[in-house]
């Protein structure tokens, strides 16, 4: 697939790297190898993986794809609303769960003390609205905004792997690169921290961005 943008190009050449590394969050076990052989091979593959490990790859694929072609249009402006879009097709498989709308209920965070707050739909908007109206965003000011669509858990499920494809929208078209995460662990521990305390979003960022760099 060719694009007229060249960030747009680049980050859809290491589209395996970036997908495997959003993945592996999920699926701690996937390799880069069968992330590449499900990307590329599809139907041929599938009964070589379990169901779960097979349709995230597959939905995050769709969502990464959508995106790059979205910021490549014309008029490409990444806008909340995208986010909604971008939800429903990362959890197009997932058991039980409504996805692609605002979480409309409460949530309990596994191994924290923290609970989000249910909140209106505006204040969701509101919140991405801060970045994705911003003249020239900052690497950090987005990687803030990344940690709050978790910290808020914006939508009924899929809010780690939405937050990092929807904000790594807003890096390339920024021109500011792509999230990175090497060590899935940590960055979950990190944001756990996150969570039960606002003082530690600073080393939450200087995380990512390091990992990124």
């Amino acid at each position: 697939m060719e694009f007229k943008n060249k960030f747009v190009q680049e980050a859809y050449n290491n589209m395996i790297d970036n997908i495997y590394s959003i993945a592996k969050i999920e699926c701690p076990t996937i390799t880069r190898g069968q992330t590449h052989e499900i990307i590329n091979k599809l139907e041929k593959v599938k009964d070589k993986y379990r169901d779960y490990e097979y349709w995230v790859i597959i939905d995050l694929t769709n969502a990464y794809r959508t995106v790059l072609k979205l910021i490549n249009a014309d008029n490409g402006k990444i806008q909340a609303r995208d986010a909604l879009y971008l939800n429903k097709l990362i959890g197009e498989h997932t058991d039980g769960e409504k996805t692609g709308f605002w979480r409309d209920r409460n949530v309990n965070i596994h191994s924290v003390n923290y609970k989000p707050p249910l909140l209106p739909p505006t204040k969701y908007q509101e919140r991405i609205e801060e970045i994705t109206k911003k003249n020239k965003p900052t690497f950090e000011n987005i990687i803030e905004l990344q940690a709050d669509m978790c910290k808020m858990q914006m939508f009924n499920d899929c809010n780690k792997r939405t937050s990092i494809v929807f904000c790594n929208a807003i890096l390339i078209q920024n021109n500011l690169g792509c999230i990175k995460i090497n060590d899935q662990a940590k960055w979950i521990d990190k944001l756990l921290d996150y969570y039960q305390d606002n003082k530690n979003l600073k080393a939450f960022v200087d995380f990512v961005k390091n990992e990124s760099m």
